[in-house]
């Protein structure tokens, strides 16, 4: 799974825990309310990623155990949420 990263994309294994903070502070500056409520939430959960990794002293997502990556990973839409976005 690629994601945007910077000037370009990596893949989500390799995201550090800035990085995470960054899509955070992006996506907040999108916007929260009607339909963007959804992006808000999305915003929050690569937050608490980056906490998280942080509280583990995980230098990328990859040193995470499987079960918090593919968690994630389905909460920051990576993997398309069950029943599909609509």
């Amino acid at each position: 799974m690629l994601v945007p990263a910077g000037d370009g994309k990596i893949a989500f294994g390799e995201i550090t825990a800035e990085a995470a903070r960054e899509q955070s502070r992006a996506l907040k500056e999108i916007g929260s309310f009607g339909p963007l409520a959804r992006v808000a939430k999305v915003a929050l959960s690569w937050a608490q990623l980056a906490a998280l990794m942080g509280e583990r002293e995980a230098e990328q997502v990859r040193d995470l155990d499987e079960k918090t990556v593919v968690d994630f990973a389905e909460r920051l839409w990576l993997i398309p949420p069950v029943g599909g976005l609509i």
